[in-house]
Formats: structure tokens, C-alpha cells, sequence
């Protein structure tokens, strides 16, 4: 609220005097074993969830970069054949029809993607 108020006043900026009477009133709350107040466990917590949240990321760009480098083999997007029927109207073994199944799964999978 302060901030807020003040804002025009100190340039956008959160005085120094008042984070440093901060962090006293959170170190007047107590300490963890450790010797961590809790302002020095939240840091860890948000750094933690930065983590977590930079890995989701990543996952995902790996992800996105896989299915963009699998596609390219797929020579028309919008006309894909289903493999499945194929086999099945062909009278091909059924380790056949299984294999067009999982094949038409992954390829629909990557048109989605």
C-alpha cells in the first residue's frame, strides 16, 4: 500500500530504510533449525518454483523441437492415409494391423502437436 501511495513521490522506487526495517520485523519472527528466517525460506521456496517452472518450460521445447524434427516426414498433412485400414482391407496378419494402429496413433498424435 505504500508503494502504491508513494510511488510518484520515490521515483518507483521501494526505499532502502524501509526493507531493511523489514527484514529486522521478519528476523524478530524466529529462525528455523537451520538459522533461516522466513523471508530467507520464502526466497528458497520461489526459487525452487522458478526451477520447477524453467524445467516445465524446457520439457515442453524439447518436446515441441521433437515433434517439428518428426513431422517433417510426413509429406501431406492434410490428406494423412489411415495405415490401419489398409492392412485390414489387404487381410495382412494382425502384428500388421497392430503395427498400422500404433502408426496411425503417433502420426495423429503429431498432427495434433
Amino acid at each position: 500500500r505504500f508503494f502504491k501511495e508513494k510511488k510518484e513521490e520515490i521515483d518507483s522506487r521501494y526505499p532502502f530504510e524501509r526493507s531493511e526495517r523489514f527484514n529486522r520485523e521478519i528476523k524478530k519472527l524466529g529462525v528455523n533449525s537451520d538459522g533461516l528466517s522466513y523471508l530467507d525460506q520464502f526466497r528458497n521456496l520461489i526459487t525452487e518454483i522458478g526451477n520447477a517452472m524453467g524445467y516445465i518450460r524446457m520439457v515442453r521445447s524439447g518436446g515441441l523441437y521433437y515433434t517439428s524434427n518428426a513431422i517433417k516426414f510426413i509429406p501431406d498433412l492434410q490428406n494423412i492415409v489411415e495405415f490401419e485400414e489398409l492392412v485390414t482391407r489387404d487381410g495382412l496378419s494382425s502384428q500388421s494391423e497392430t503395427a498400422a494402429k500404433n502408426l496411425d496413433k503417433v502420426i495423429s498424435t503429431l498432427q495434433n502437436n
